[in-house]
Parts: C-alpha cells; structure tokens; sequence
C-alpha cells in the first residue's frame, strides 16, 4: 500500500499524568487521564521495567477490560514496550512508565472488526541496544518522551539507524517525505517499505513518482531508493518483503513474484522464491511440488514433503533447519534430520555458537533442545532471544492478567 492513501483520522484531546507510587519496595506506575471536567482514572494497570533479565519478572498486571498490544523488547532484553488498550483508548508502556492515553487511529481499513482486541493502530519501536523509543500516536511522533517535530503518516513504525537517529516518514500536503534524525530527504507522491540496518547505517525504501502523461492520465513508478539514492524503477513492489539481511544486503519481491537479493541499488540478483542465504554463500528455498514442498539447498533437493514447509534457517555453523509437514503431522529438521514431531511452529532461533535452539510451540510454550516452559497463555515469538551467556533463553509471555519476563536456563 503506498502511503498517500492514508489520512489521519484523530486528533488528540486529552492531557495525560503519572502518579508513580511505590509497592513492595518497587515502583509502579498508575496511568491517571486528565481533561477540564475532572481527573479520573483510565486504568489502574500496574506495570515494571525489567530489572534483572536473568530473573523472572512481573512486567504488566492487566485490569480486566485491558488487553496488551505490540510487545516489543530491545536486542538484548533491556529494554520493554507494549500498548495497553482499553475503552476506545490506548496507553504506550515503555520501561515501567505508562505515556497517553490516546485515541489513535482504529485501524487502516474503515471496516475493522469490532472484535479486534486491538484496534487503535500505535506501534512503539525500540533502538537495538534499547536506548531510545519511539511511536507515532494521535499525528504526533513520539521519541523518548518528547514530540517531534513533522506531521506524521498514521500506521507507522518510528525505525532508528546506527547512530540512533530516529526514522519515520512526514506528510506535507500529498507529497511525503523521509524524515532520518529530523533532516528531511526528497519528497515523493509516496513512500512504502522503510527497513533500517541498524549495524550498516543502510536505509531503504520505495517512493512512488507520477509523471503526468495526459490531461487526465499519468506513468506510476516505484522507484528503490537506497541512503538516499534512486535507483531502478519496478511496476510493482510488495513493501512488507523489504528487509536487510545479515550480510547487508537487501531482499525484496518485485515485478512478477521475482524475489532479488540486492548488494547495491543497481546489482540484483533474481530467484524464484525467498532465498536464505548463509554467510558461507549457500542458498536455500523451497519451492511448491504437488501439493507439498521441495526444500532445496544450493539448487538441489534434499527433501520432500508432502505438505507446506516453514522457518528455513541456517545455523552460525552452517546447519539448514526448518519445519515440514507430512501427512498433517510437523516436525522440526535440522541438517535434514527429523529432531521431534508433533509441534507447531514456523521459526526456529540458534545460539550464537550453533549448539543450542529455540522455539515457541503452539504460541503457548517454549521449547529449549529437550526442555519445554509453558504453558502460557501467549508467547511472544518475536522477543524470544538468547541470553548473554549462551546459557539460556528470554521471552515475554502472558499467564491471565500477567505480562511476564521469563528466564529459561538450561544446564
């Protein structure tokens, strides 16, 4: 979706404050709403930063009608954002203070189903070394406490480079722009896809450029814009592909279903579908056969399934991994050898030293090599993560009205 077809929807009118109190020797935050009639509480949801990452923590303790939104944590667990949504409104959790509430903008499509538990479109990012926060809420962007200047496109994710310079893209009339540390690039009929490498200072994205043809007609291009040079024009772009990989190369899917691997603007190289590329230079995919799928490794089968195949990965010594269906059942690959089945997972994460893996089963529990925690309510794939040491794992998990930091130490 190219971004001038978005419009802020909401203004915001209200006023917030914290009262921060202390409980049992730690501090909680207590969100109170504010306006001009009187000051009324919107929840009384208590919330932690976390503290100690090798402890398990209480981070949220959630009040019925509130449900959590968007957790995210920062590369290596120390930092901790999340959005508490409640009545209409929602409230940004960064660290164990409460910022808002806001109203926000319910959703892109008009249509949006009453039921969605989470409705109000705000998105708090996190620096990777956890530093810096920043959020877009009720046509205001949000960076460490403080509003930022631009007006901002609704939806977005605030990104931050590698000097943590915060990232977004700022609408003046219908021309948009990209806004990296307060400094303005080119303006464009549109922009779509902004991924940041945070560890090259690489930035990315497509901007939509009408030529006017006729009287009533006009040439649309999507052109790759990289740090901020054009390069070639597509007929198409699916901006939720674009993202850096580890070597620093940028994978995207463009004109024709053609998945390419960029080294540079102008140097592309196609595949029929997503490759995994490993720093040795392997590559594999998969690719549909029948009615299951071919995993391939270097341009050769090593394996077929009757039914779909997830999580492709490959481990830092060079391991391929993946999970694969036969007959209904999954089960977990690694250097093509059937480990466990009966799971459901699609992502597979390795310790750096490829000895170790982890996994979410289920969205409900963890798996550790041969150690399972869990059952939980909710696991949060996207934060689980190594510790420090190699000696465990980190994720954040809900268990009833509990939003909790979860330690997972395997001897």
């Amino acid at each position: 979706m190219i971004l001038q077809d978005l419009t802020p929807f909401w203004k915001r009118n209200i006023a917030i404050g914290a009262v921060v109190i202390l409980v049992c020797g730690g501090l909680v935050a207590v969100l109170m709403r504010t306006n001009r009639e009187a000051d009324t509480p919107l929840t009384s949801s208590k919330v932690s930063p976390i503290r100690n990452r090798m402890e398990q923590q209480l981070l949220i303790t959630m009040q019925p009608k509130d449900t959590v939104c968007d957790v995210q944590v920062s590369g290596k667990g120390e930092s901790f954002a999340a959005v508490l949504q409640n009545n209409g409104k929602a409230s940004v959790i960064i660290n164990g203070k409460i910022e808002g509430p806001y109203t926000g903008s319910q959703g892109i499509d008009p249509g949006f189903s009453p039921r969605n538990p989470c409705p109000i479109e705000i998105h708090p990012r996190l620096s990777n070394d956890g530093s810096m926060y920043g959020y877009v809420a009720d046509d205001s962007v949000y960076v460490n406490g403080k509003t930022l200047p631009g007006k901002p496109v609704p939806h977005q994710y605030v990104s931050f480079d590698a000097h943590n310079k915060p990232v977004y893209v700022v609408q003046d009339g219908k021309k948009f722009a990209l806004s990296v540390g307060g400094n303005r690039g080119k303006s464009y009929d549109g922009i779509s896809g902004v991924t940041v490498d945070p560890k090259r200072e690489s930035i990315a994205y497509v901007a939509a450029i009408h030529t006017p043809q006729g009287p009533s007609s006009y040439k649309n291009e999507q052109v790759l814009v990289w740090n901020g040079k054009e390069y070639r024009s597509f007929k198409f772009v699916d901006p939720a592909t674009m993202s850096f990989m580890e070597d620093g190369k940028l994978l995207l899917r463009a004109d024709g279903n053609i998945w390419r691997v960029c080294a540079s603007g102008d140097s592309c190289t196609p595949y029929d579908a997503m490759p995994i590329i490993n720093t040795d230079g392997s590559v594999a995919t998969t690719m549909p056969k029948d009615r299951g799928m071919v995993i391939l490794k270097d341009g050769k089968e090593i394996h077929t399934h009757n039914g779909p195949a997830y999580g492709l990965t490959f481990a830092p010594d060079g391991r391929l991994a993946w999970f694969g269906i036969d007959n209904g059942e999954m089960c977990l690959y690694i250097d093509n050898v059937q480990i466990r089945c009966d799971v459901s997972s699609y992502k597979i994460l390795f310790s750096p030293d490829g000895k170790s893996y982890s996994y979410v089963d289920g969205n409900k529990s963890v798996v550790h090599n041969d150690k399972t925690s869990g059952p939980f309510d909710a696991v949060y794939a996207h934060t689980l993560q190594f510790a420090d040491d190699g000696s465990g794992i980190q994720f954040v998990a809900k268990k009833g009205s509990e939003l909790l930091w979860v330690p997972m130490k395997v001897e």
